[in-house]
């Protein structure tokens, strides 16, 4: 067995090219890299899809739905602005600008969803 000893260099500078690939953990790996970070925004999706689903029942069922309707407004106009800023900006990954832009819509739309049916439940119309 040979030993090689390394001294330290300078920086490496180069490109590198990846060959396209049709199997499914090279695509993976590829929207893996790409997702870095943006996993983060996506954790809090689940609970406010519950949330979201409990509220709407609420309103729908009293029928009280122009909350509903103002709830998919105000994500459509958090949605966009997020969005336009992350493009303006061009400091982050697409994927990290999506994500958060649809997190921050849902927790509006969720906030305004709780906001609807805690004034109707103050008003008394739950009993």
């Amino acid at each position: 067995m040979t030993a090689f000893a390394v001294a330290p260099g300078g920086p490496l500078t180069g490109r590198l090219s990846v060959p396209g690939d049709k199997s499914i953990s090279h695509r993976v790996l590829m929207l893996a890299a790409l997702a870095d970070g943006a996993l983060w925004f996506a954790v809090a999706l689940p609970g406010l899809t519950v949330a979201h689903s409990l509220f709407q029942g609420f309103l729908v069922h009293i029928g009280q739905t122009r909350g509903v309707t103002e709830s998919v407004a105000l994500f459509l106009v958090v949605f966009c602005a997020v969005l336009y800023v992350g493009v303006v900006a061009e400091r982050w990954n697409g994927l990290v600008v999506a994500m958060s832009a649809f997190t921050a819509g849902s927790a509006v739309q969720a906030f305004w969803l709780w906001f609807r049916v805690r004034r109707l439940r103050a008003a008394g119309v739950f009993g």
